[in-house]
């Protein structure tokens, strides 16, 4: 299968999956968007990747910057093999849509008995349609036979007939709301049974500290109190020492980054700023993604940034003269005499 065929599949895809107004773009010349569709009020740039190996964050990048070229306001990768870690985290960051494992049109099993259940329901009132046609000729011809007594006895039957059909739907429908709901409030019985008791160590725990004086009164130490708190993500800045050999490793692995880490951060000194990312360097420095990307992670690696929790900015972790001093520890240590 050529690129072009699996674009043709994914647009197949996609169409299968509720979507529509779905095209396949131009073979050249689509900066990075092979299919663009459309579903509520998102429209899609969507990139295609037949692939043996797992997609990187390349694709994504792509998708990203074609969308505006489109103007669309969603961007999605498909491909029919799996995506690296960081094409996983970068698309979270920018809210692409990634589909792994399409390998055909879609068309599934579900899919199918959905058509078919589509068909029954056809044949149904076409039958109904006909039955109830033929039941009205025959109560009319009843009536002007005088036989008034077999007319209404139709009448009733086909009264109940289409009771039945239409409430027996509505009572399931009832019936299984009803024993969701009561499953809810089962499982909400379960969770305030299974609150954590507080045991004899606990309790020994609570008798050591310092209480002030008719506070006791306040504590009930036979019933818990469960407390929910939120996690909060609090990162540890590195070592002085970890920070310098750190940087030495720079140096030596990679001096033209080492030589560009205090420009990047001058500006952020300068604006006093407290956070920093991709971005931000990006507008900044006027450079790319990539390069943007590199600088952020030495930034981290080295521990002069601490990274923010999914995707926000990282926090400066040193102050200008920190800075300014760990490069001169650093070039002291590898500068011979």
């Amino acid at each position: 299968m050529t690129g072009h065929d699996y674009e043709r599949v994914v647009a197949a895809y996609l169409r299968n999956k509720g979507y529509h107004d779905v095209k396949v773009t131009k073979g050249s010349g689509d900066y990075g968007v092979d299919v663009i569709a459309r579903k509520g009020k998102k429209k899609y740039a969507v990139q295609c990747k037949y692939y043996n190996s797992p997609i990187s964050l390349g694709a994504v990048q792509e998708a990203v910057a074609g969308k505006a070229m489109y103007g669309c306001n969603a961007a999605m990768v498909v491909t029919n093999s799996t995506f690296t870690k960081a094409a996983e985290e970068l698309a979270k960051c920018n809210g692409v849509v990634l589909i792994a494992g399409v390998e055909s049109t879609g068309i599934s099993i579900k899919s199918v008995l959905k058509l078919l259940g589509f068909a029954g329901v056809a044949f149904l009132a076409f039958f109904l349609i006909a039955a109830i046609t033929t039941t009205v000729d025959t109560i009319k011809t009843q009536f002007e036979a005088g036989q008034y007594g077999l007319a209404i006895l139709n009448i009733i039957k086909w009264v109940a007939f289409l009771a039945i059909l239409i409430g027996l739907p509505i009572s399931i429908k009832i019936l299984l709301k009803h024993l969701k709901n009561k499953k809810v409030d089962r499982n909400k019985g379960k969770e305030v049974s299974q609150e954590p008791q507080m045991t004899q160590m606990d309790q020994e725990l609570v008798s050591e500290i310092n209480i002030p004086s008719g506070f006791n009164k306040y504590l009930n130490l036979n019933s818990s109190t469960v407390v929910e708190t939120e996690k909060v993500y609090m990162p540890t800045r590195k070592s002085r020492e970890e920070m310098i050999q750190a940087l030495s490793k720079l140096r030596i692995e990679d001096f033209e980054m080492y030589s560009h880490l205090y420009e990047a951060l001058k500006p952020v000194f300068a604006e006093k700023r407290v956070t920093v990312s991709v971005s931000y360097f990006q507008r900044r420095m006027n450079i790319g993604f990539s390069c943007a990307s590199r600088i952020m992670d030495s930034l981290i690696n080295i521990g002069l940034v601490i990274p923010g929790e999914d995707c926000r900015p990282g926090r400066i972790a040193v102050t200008e003269q920190e800075i300014i001093d760990l490069l001169a520890e650093v070039e002291d240590i590898n500068t011979p005499t």
